[in-house]
């Protein structure tokens, strides 16, 4: 076969140009130079042949990391859990919320007097510690107030100094807090509180006293005001406490609170408002915001059809029916049924043959 000379040039002048062109560099993974690893016996250095001091520097900035993490997250954490447990949180600045859980409201440094001596300051102080007495932000959210780090250093200041409109009934001076904290415990009508009940009485005495002192502050430094509705509901009027009681239990005004709910409701209930013990024993039947207690939603449902309101007379009789919180009793559930009906209610939820307990 004849060789074709020309072919073989060309190849030739191809494989020469190839090896004349310079390698491709290859991007290999980079390695610690064996000169520089530190020598296994020396116990100053690290691997990297850095000094140890190095490696303890770089673990404590780790930390320090973990740590501002740590806090940014849980700290949001806890003031999301601090901010629902203390009324006050609500219509309080953050600072507010914190300052008003971690520190004391009473500045004790501050009050020593001719008037106050240790031992005064010191019975108070004993006094509040057992009860273990919480001092409690006012509850203005329906005024959408906020109170800053200067209005709240000067209400818990103003709480602290002696009130014009608080005076000693008998020398007519202006009294400071713990004055008239002291002048409480010493009473003849405190130290006579019923042992049955000595601690939760003693404790609203105190509470009196901080509210009280509170109300006066915000209306003098700020013009704040609580509504007419709520000291009415205070100072005992069933209608307002009903009220109340309606605002905490949708949320109106003032944070959603099934507690303050049923605290106000109860109070209104004792005074024979018939519509707060019907709320009150559907708010126990349902497990509204409280746990299910039938005990005491027949109890209050009773209350309210003895008074004549036809949907707790229906609600009684569908107990008895049922036999919840009490022994089934068909006869009584129709007789309340009956109640019900002739006032214009109508049973249309009367239960079937299958509902009935067997």
């Amino acid at each position: 076969m004849p060789i074709c000379w020309h072919k073989l040039e060309r190849s030739r002048r191809e494989i020469d140009e190839r090896l004349l062109q310079p390698p491709m560099k290859e991007f290999t993974r980079s390695r610690v130079n064996p000169r520089n690893m530190a020598n296994s016996n020396d116990r100053n250095v690290n691997a990297l042949g850095e000094p140890v001091w190095v490696d303890v520097l770089k673990g404590i900035r780790t930390f320090l990391v973990l740590l501002a993490l740590v806090a940014v997250v849980g700290g949001g954490l806890g003031i999301a859990i601090i901010a629902p447990w203390g009324r006050a949180s609500p219509d309080c600045s953050i600072f507010c919320v914190i300052v008003n859980k971690l520190k004391d409201p009473i500045q004790w440094s501050e009050l020593e007097s001719k008037s106050l001596t240790k031992e005064m300051i010191s019975d108070v102080e004993k006094e509040m510690s057992y009860l273990s007495f919480s001092f409690d932000m006012p509850n203005y959210k329906q005024h959408r107030v906020s109170l800053n780090k200067e209005q709240y250093e000067n209400l818990i200041k103003g709480i602290n100094s002696p009130i014009e409109e608080i005076k000693h009934t008998v020398t007519g001076i202006e009294l400071s807090i713990i004055e008239e904290l002291y002048l409480k415990i010493k009473s003849k009508e405190y130290k006579n509180i019923d042992d049955r009940y000595s601690k939760a009485e003693k404790l609203n005495v105190f509470k009196r006293v901080f509210e009280q002192r509170k109300d006066i502050v915000l209306a003098k430094l700020y013009g704040i005001k609580r509504p007419e509705y709520e000291l009415a509901a205070e100072q005992g009027d069933a209608n307002a406490q009903y009220n109340m009681a309606l605002l905490y239990q949708a949320g109106k005004s003032v944070p959603k609170d099934p507690q303050m709910a049923e605290k106000w409701y109860i109070r209104a209930a004792v005074q024979g408002d018939v519509r707060a013990q019907y709320n009150l024993a559907r708010m126990y039947y349902d497990g509204q915001g409280l746990p299910q207690n039938y005990g005491a939603a027949l109890r209050w449902f009773t209350k309210a059809a003895e008074y004549g309101h036809a949907h707790a007379q229906h609600s009684l009789g569908l107990m008895y029916y049922k036999g919840q919180g009490v022994p089934a009793d068909e006869n009584i559930a129709n007789k309340w049924w009956k109640r019900a009906s002739r006032q214009g209610y109508s049973v249309d939820d009367k239960p079937s043959s299958a509902d009935k307990p067997k």
